[in-house]
């Protein structure tokens, strides 16, 4: 496809969701926190340098710790995600360590944080009603939903209401606080002798979050979820990377995920066609990753990813994940993971380009993916050039202004193209003129809308998610609807 049928189906897909005007329901957890955002200068690269030993910080790059005991590995993370241009979330152990960042660095402004409340956020501004897990709620937690259509379920003594998180506020509950590090292609450091440079925008994340680390239900989640799960038509499950090996109780996080694994699987004898999507993140932990493997993939419908956290669930006893964008190797990673784990969907987002591999079973047509994937990715694009919460109408305000395909991704395009080719999955010429091919496993691809001036690089993959999976239900109805009236 050439670009300027690119532009043409992207701007079609937009408009062609922007005139459905159905109000679909959708479950929402794990971890809700908020974001204490950092746009990194040298000058706090140098303040951290002050309280520091510079040479146990480069042996720390080169040897990545993969969490954060002090401020040399705090340092080491940012400067190993600034070096490589990828994004990487490292747990923060102590309590200690978090306030010496808040001393050292402090942050610039706060947003909202968390898979579920990013994706909270986005289903709610496109028309769409989220019932979200909010486990801890104080009153600036609240604050950051901006939209009446997030509620949260409330136990009451005549059973459970539904209420705006403004509305339910828990005045004790205290404020769950991650640190976001974020810097711009071409940011450089000097470090004992080496150089680093950013060549591409990115973040490092620093978590201390004892609350979703255990992925907390809130008072009234399960009760509330279980109640909506026959009229909702998906749910989507995240927070697994925060999960630690082992707690100061005693637990593992094995008896962490069998009491959000039961929910699901209650929602699911509630509602057996429930589409459930669990949303992975960067987990250090090989011990955790395996967990997570052996747990969650095998009872959810749909797993999205990026292309570091499928190279690390591809292989989870790497303990030094590679960053790949190649097109053909994630696919050929993606549809391992597929079969292994009797997945109906694997969704993989990268900075150039986003991928779905999809089974017949998962009930969306490769046809009506691809217009999810561009609906998607036009409002992670609008949230990467605005830093503002993304709708429709901003949406169309940027494409109105014009906008670029990624180059890069137009090249993966034609490189998956010929690997499917080769291996007898698709016509080259077909895949490349169309985006998707059927099949089963069907494939999808969308090269991504080009943002020069980046604004956020938090939640672009949360955006992307829920925004796709609201294409795919709109438009799967819709069909559905048309066959109905048709018989």
């Amino acid at each position: 496809m050439r670009r300027k049928k690119w532009v043409e189906a992207y701007s079609h897909s937009l408009e062609a969701l922007a005139r459905a005007r159905e109000k679909l329901k959708f479950i929402v957890g794990f971890n809700v926190n908020i974001d204490a955002v950092k746009h990194v200068t040298r000058r706090d690269v140098e303040r951290i340098m002050r309280h520091v030993s510079l040479s146990e910080v480069v042996k720390k790059v080169f040897s990545p710790p993969m969490k954060v005991e002090s401020l040399e590995d705090f340092l080491a993370g940012l400067l190993l995600c600034l070096k490589e241009g990828i994004g990487e979330e490292w747990i923060i152990t102590s309590s200690a360590i978090s306030k010496k960042l808040e001393e050292v660095l402090g942050w610039d402004e706060t947003r909202m944080g968390g898979q579920g409340g990013n994706m909270s956020n986005v289903l709610a501004s496109l028309g769409q009603i989220a019932i979200t897990n909010v486990p801890s709620l104080p009153s600036n937690q609240a604050e950051l939903f901006y939209d009446e259509n997030v509620l949260v379920p409330i136990l009451t003594g005549e059973g459970v209401t539904f209420r705006h998180p403004r509305e339910a506020v828990r005045l004790s509950d205290p404020p769950l606080i991650h640190w976001i590090s974020e810097f711009k292609k071409g940011f450089s450091v000097n470090l004992d002798g080496l150089s680093f440079e950013a060549p591409r925008d990115n973040r490092f994340i620093a978590t201390f979050d004892d609350v979703n680390a255990r992925l907390q239900l809130a008072p009234g989640f399960r009760e509330g979820s279980v109640l909506e799960a026959e009229d909702a038509v998906a749910a989507v499950v995240s927070g697994y990377h925060l999960l630690r090996e082992k707690y100061s109780g005693g637990e593992t996080c094995w008896e962490v995920l069998e009491d959000v694994v039961s929910l699901i699987k209650e929602w699911r004898s509630v509602n057996p066609e429930l589409s459930i999507h669990a949303e992975m993140g960067f987990t250090a932990s090989c011990v955790v990753r395996k967990a997570i493997l052996n747990s969650v993939f095998p009872n959810v419908s749909s797993v999205g990813v990026n292309e570091t956290e499928l190279q690390i669930f591809h292989s989870p006893d790497h303990a030094k994940p590679l960053s790949s964008y190649s097109a053909p190797e994630l696919y050929l990673k993606a549809k391992s993971i597929l079969d292994k784990y009797r997945l109906k969907r694997v969704f993989i987002h990268t900075r150039e380009y986003s991928m779905s591999i999809v089974r017949q079973s998962y009930g969306v047509h490769p046809e009506e993916e691809f217009m999810a994937l561009l609906f998607g990715a036009s409002l992670a694009a609008t949230l990467a050039a605005t830093g503002m919460p993304p709708t429709i109408s901003r949406a169309k305000e940027m494409m109105n202004k014009g906008f670029e395909i990624s180059e890069d991704g137009l090249r993966e395009h034609k490189k998956l193209a010929s690997l499917l080719d080769t291996e007898g999955e698709a016509d080259y010429k077909l895949f490349v003129e169309h985006g998707f091919v059927y099949g089963d496993p069907g494939v999808v691809f969308v090269p991504s809308i080009l943002v020069r001036e980046v604004k956020a690089t938090v939640g672009l993959g949360d955006t992307i998610c829920s925004g796709t999976l609201v294409g795919e239900h709109l438009l799967k109805n819709a069909r559905k609807k048309a066959q109905g009236s048709s018989a």
